[in-house]
Formats: structure tokens, C-alpha cells, sequence
């Protein structure tokens, strides 16, 4: 007896050429150093993307070492459902949402928790000070620096809002709350 397939097509692994034009790649040959001395990024907005590349980072490495049982989650936490991260691709997240303005919206793929981070940390950047406040209504703070070091969530606030403007799940918020307890930790960096 023979098995039917609905289809019996096999890929074609052939070599073949694609004529859409020339695309230019890795034509770019500064470094940070060029674009800082060229005036094409402030030192601020650098330390700022790289600081958002490591948070994303650590909350991803987070996430591995919290489903392999590395520790012991908070009380009550309840993570549910696959872990697709997204470690190493960082830049990408981060490049990507550092051209956004407040009102732009982003989509994400199955690996989209550096994408709403990264989204979360440029949005709170951009807030003036009544937006900021509104988002931590009990801050005492004087200054916008120092409303986003009062802003809940991970180190220096960079992502406290950012379930709220991303439309994430309650499942997100708990995370990110997570996120703020593991980082406060003593003995963490």
C-alpha cells in the first residue's frame, strides 16, 4: 500500500539569481567614535541604546534561567506558555524603535519581548514631564531624570510604562514586575 500525499513537491535547491537591482551591505566603516566625532549621535542617546541592548538582554537571560529553574520564581508567579527570546538580536529592537516617535505603534513576531522593551524604554524617554507623571502619580520628584529614576519596573525606570504602551498581557505585567524585584536584589549588578 502506498501513503498519498497531498503534495509530492520537493525544494529545488539549485543555485539561482534573484534581478532586483543592486542592494548595497557592509558599507558602513565607522565606529562609534567616527559617528560621535561627525555629530551624528549625541554620547547621551549612545549610552542610552546600549543601556537599553543590556536590559533587554539581562530580562531575556531572566526568562531562560527563570523556565530552566536556575532560582526560584516570586511568590505567585505563574509563567506560562513557550520562550521564544531573542538574545543577540538586541541591536535590532533597539535601532529599530530609536526612530519612532510617542504616537507610532509597532508589531512583533513570537520573539517580540526585546521589540516591546526597547519600544517601552525610547516612548519613556520621549515623555515630557506631565505625560512621565502620569505614569508614576505618587513621584516626588523634581526633575524628568529624576521622575524616571522613580518610574517602577527595571534599573533607573528605563521600562516602567512599558506595558501600558505596548498593550501587552497581564502575564507582561507580572513579568516586568518580576523584573523589577530580581533587579533590586542585593548582590545584583
Amino acid at each position: 500500500m502506498s501513503v498519498v500525499y497531498l503534495s509530492d513537491l520537493r525544494p529545488d535547491f539549485r543555485p539561482f539569481e534573484i534581478d532586483c537591482g543592486k542592494i548595497a551591505g557592509y558599507r558602513f566603516r565607522g565606529n562609534l567614535r567616527t559617528e560621535l566625532a561627525a555629530g551624528r549621535i549625541e554620547a547621551r542617546t549612545a549610552i542610552d541604546l546600549l543601556e537599553d541592548m543590556l536590559m533587554i538582554r539581562e530580562m531575556e537571560e531572566m526568562i531562560v534561567k527563570l523556565r530552566s529553574g536556575a532560582y526560584e520564581p516570586i511568590k505567585d508567579f505563574n509563567y506560562r506558555g513557550p520562550t521564544h527570546v531573542s538574545i543577540g538580536q538586541e541591536g535590532a529592537s533597539v535601532g529599530a524603535c530609536s526612530a519612532l516617535n510617542l504616537k507610532d505603534y509597532i508589531t512583533s513576531t513570537h520573539r517580540g519581548h526585546g521589540d516591546s522593551l526597547a519600544r517601552g524604554c525610547q516612548a519613556i524617554r520621549a515623555m515630557n514631564d506631565e505625560r512621565l507623571r502620569k505614569r508614576v502619580p505618587d513621584s516626588k520628584a523634581a526633575s524628568h531624570a529624576e521622575l524616571l529614576e522613580d518610574a517602577p519596573g527595571t534599573a533607573k525606570g528605563a521600562a516602567a510604562a512599558c506595558t501600558s504602551l505596548t498593550s501587552a498581557s497581564a502575564t507582561w505585567e507580572q513579568t516586568l514586575s518580576w523584573v523589577g524585584a530580581y533587579r533590586s536584589r542585593p548582590g545584583r549588578r
